[in-house]
């Protein structure tokens, strides 16, 4: 008998032993799966974190000559390069440390031809000239490549990007924009009717 009692307590030790480690071991596997959950909760909420920004729809903007119509039709004003150009879908891969801490600005174009022949404008060679002071040219590789070469009854749009040294996005209350277009007339062999114009537009923030 004391053989049997002495068999049956070390069974019910045993079994015990084995529904301590199995809990222990069900804890510790919920702890790890909460902060894999809670890490994964970070990253989408930083993924969620919208684009800082001031966004200013422009009126009246248009610089319209002889059959061209080029309108500036957005600006937006990013205290980063990075958020700047992920708002138009630009590759991050021009983003570097040199810009990256930059005061940014993004200048939405349309520019319409209704001419019979092609013209040539480049808002993305432009430059800008601020409130503040400053004077940048577009930074031509960040731009859109939506310029150049528009040719008859062609309507083209893209964004022209602007990275300024001294300016902070609050002081910025206004800016002008000056860039250059020219054509032939479609008479390639006749130099005397070639146009050519310097464009500025100047756009009130509000």
């Amino acid at each position: 008998m004391k053989i049997s009692k002495n068999i049956a307590s070390l069974l019910m030790i045993g079994t015990l032993s084995v529904s301590l480690v199995a809990c222990s071991s069900s804890q510790e596997n919920s702890k790890a799966n909460g902060n894999d959950t809670t890490k994964q909760e970070q990253t989408k909420k930083e993924d969620k974190k919208e684009s800082k920004g001031k966004t200013y729809t422009v009126d009246g903007a248009v610089a319209e000559e002889g059959g061209i119509v080029q309108t500036i039709k957005e600006v937006r004003v990013f205290d980063n390069m990075k958020d700047a150009v992920k708002s138009y879908n630009q590759n991050e891969i021009v983003v570097n440390d040199e810009n990256k801490d930059k005061v940014t600005v993004v200048v939405k174009f349309e520019i319409k031809n209704n001419n019979d022949f092609k013209i040539c404008t480049y808002p993305t060679q432009g430059t800008i000239i601020t409130n503040t002071g400053e004077q940048k040219e577009a930074d031509l590789i960040a731009s859109e490549s939506f310029d150049g070469d528009i040719h008859e009854k062609v309507t083209r749009e893209g964004h022209v990007l602007f990275n300024l040294d001294k300016t902070k996005v609050d002081d910025l209350t206004s800016f002008k924009i000056a860039w250059n277009t020219s054509h032939d007339n479609g008479t390639a062999d006749n130099y005397d009717d070639d146009y050519h114009k310097d464009n500025k537009l100047e756009v009130t923030l509000k």
